[in-house]
C-alpha cells in the first residue's frame, strides 16, 4: 500500500507517518488484517519546535499535528485529526472528525501552512 501523499512546508518534522491511499468506504469490514494495522489510533504524528525569549527566558514549544482512527480498528469508526499545544490534549487548538480521507488530508495541509508561522506560539 502506497502512503498519502502530504504537502508539508518546511520547519515540520515527521515523527510517524503510515496514512496510506486507502480509502475506509473501499475496504470490506471484514479485512481485520487491514483494519487492525492501518486504522489505528496512531496513525500520523506531525510536529513544529520554536524556541521565543521573552524577559530574559528561553521557552520552548511544541505545536503537534496527530491523525488517529477512532475507536482502534472499527470499520465504522472515524479518523480524528488535532492540533495540540505543547502536549495540551485536553485543550486542542483544532480538531477534525471525519471518514472521509480527502477531507482529512486537505484540512491538515491548511492546518500544516496556517500554523507554519510563529503565530501560534500566542494561542
Amino acid at each position: 500500500m502506497e502512503l498519502q501523499p502530504i504537502r508539508i512546508p518546511s520547519g515540520w518534522e515527521v515523527l510517524f507517518n503510515n496514512l496510506t491511499e486507502l480509502e475506509p468506504d473501499d475496504v470490506p469490514k471484514t479485512a481485520d488484517e487491514i483494519w487492525n494495522f492501518q486504522f489505528v489510533q496512531d496513525i500520523l504524528y506531525i510536529r513544529n519546535r520554536r524556541t521565543r525569549k521573552k524577559d530574559h527566558k528561553v521557552y520552548e514549544h511544541e505545536l503537534g499535528i496527530d491523525l488517529g482512527w477512532y475507536p482502534d480498528g472499527d470499520p465504522e469508526g472515524f479518523f480524528r485529526l488535532v492540533v495540540v499545544k505543547d502536549g495540551d490534549w485536553e485543550n486542542p487548538l483544532r480538531q477534525l472528525e471525519s471518514r472521509k480521507k480527502a477531507e482529512i488530508v486537505s484540512q491538515m495541509e491548511e492546518w500544516l501552512l496556517e500554523f507554519s508561522g510563529t503565530q501560534w506560539m500566542n494561542e
